[in-house]
């Protein structure tokens, strides 16, 4: 289960799906010059010169700094807004950012007040009014007001999707809602990280089955493996094979495969024989069982492999970007990190270089820019390659 994570001085990416080359770029880009880091325009006209350790993006209108080895955040104008008397700090979300001070974290307001003095060992960052606390080693949930949503008493606490959040207490899993209400006690030996078409899937006594948000068992323990619901579907494995079942539990696609993923736009990745293809909702064969590795859909592409390497195909098969590379990633809208070598770069949807395969890491899109990482420093490139850091 996934626990917060505490941000040290590294990247900071929001995987919030925008598109890379249609989003405006914000007006004021992080811009490393040397070891030096200040904010430029679109045009790499320098507007708060360069006197930072390290820049983040703005949100919420306050950029995270470091200078002098000490984390604040900085306005629109470079103002300071919030001192620079921090050991760590996370960016703005939710009109709050965690703080570290002295060794122990609390929260910021936009204006630098305290509104949760730093006594927690570790938080989470706030997401829809609610953050994740841990004190001594155990995990709790408080709002804004620094009520106590859930108890610390967890030994981990998920962040909550569509009000619910996965619990940890001991070794036995469980599900609370965002009233503070566990309304699935923790007695499972493993469960999904979220609800998702209503129903999440629970593991006790090496069985699976479904609990809904109620937290009633509606399907029940008798399956060997499963995955999460998606458009309606989820696969099961019984018998040594995988299939798909709807809701109630009926089986819509038998269990005839090796393998199989979640739908994603219409289609599924099943393995047979050791190869990969394509299914439908009706599990008709869309795509052929050709491929050593196959990902799920999204914007209407899939990451695919072979013997020669990894590529792009779209939802007929149709090879977009050649099954060449050691790994690729869909950025959205025609935008591709593709790696070889151990290096990065983009491509588009036509396979032309965007960016150069030079860079250590690529990371994911925010307001029309992408982190990288070349020559172990961290730089800004927008959708057209475009660097905004100087050595």
């Amino acid at each position: 289960m996934t626990k917060p994570f505490r941000m040290g001085i590294t990247f900071i990416v929001l995987a919030l799906g925008l598109s890379a080359q249609n989003v405006r770029l914000p007006n004021l880009i992080p811009y490393r010059k040397d070891t030096l880091w200040g904010y430029c325009d679109s045009n790499k006209t320098l507007i708060i010169q360069p006197q930072y350790d390290q820049a983040f993006l703005f949100t919420e209108g306050r950029a995270l700094v470091v200078l002098d080895g000490k984390f604040g955040f900085i306005d629109t104008l470079g103002n300071i807004a919030v001192p620079f008397i921090y050991d760590n700090a996370g960016i703005f979300k939710d009109r709050a950012a965690k703080v570290c001070f002295q060794g122990y974290w609390g929260f910021v307001d936009r204006y630098g007040k305290e509104f949760q003095p730093a006594i927690y060992d570790d938080v989470g960052e706030f997401s829809d009014g609610m953050a994740a606390v841990n004190y001594r080693g155990k995990w709790g949930v408080i709002d804004r007001a620094t009520r106590t949503i859930l108890p610390v008493k967890y030994e981990g606490v998920s962040n909550f999707y569509g009000g619910f959040a996965l619990v940890l207490l001991g070794d036995k899993y469980g599900f609370a809602d965002d009233q503070g209400h566990e309304i699935s006690p923790p007695i499972y030996d493993d469960a999904a990280g979220f609800f998702s078409d209503g129903l999440v899937w629970v593991r006790s006594d090496k069985k699976f089955g479904f609990v809904d948000t109620a937290g009633k068992m509606v399907i029940p323990l008798k399956y060997d493996g499963a995955g999460s619901f998606s458009e309606n579907l989820a696969a099961v494995k019984i018998k040594n094979k995988w299939g798909y079942i709807d809701g109630h539990g009926r089986f819509v696609i038998k269990p005839k495969y090796d393998q199989a993923a979640c739908f994603s736009q219409g289609l599924a990745a099943v393995r047979n024989n050791g190869k990969y293809g394509y299914i439908n909702t009706k599990g008709k064969i869309k795509i052929p069982f050709r491929y050593d590795h196959a990902g799920d859909f999204a914007w209407g592409l899939a990451v695919a492999g072979v013997d020669s390497g990894v590529g792009i195909i779209d939802k007929k098969g149709k090879v977009i970007i050649p099954l060449t590379y050691t790994s690729a990633y869909i950025m959205g809208d025609g935008l591709f990190r593709i790696e070889m070598d151990g290096k990065y770069g983009l491509v588009n949807a036509t396979g032309g270089i965007v960016a150069s395969i030079k860079y250590d890491d690529i990371l994911t899109t925010y307001q029309g820019l992408i982190p990288v990482l070349y020559h172990g420093e961290r730089g800004f490139i927008d959708c057209r390659g475009r660097e905004y850091f100087e050595d």
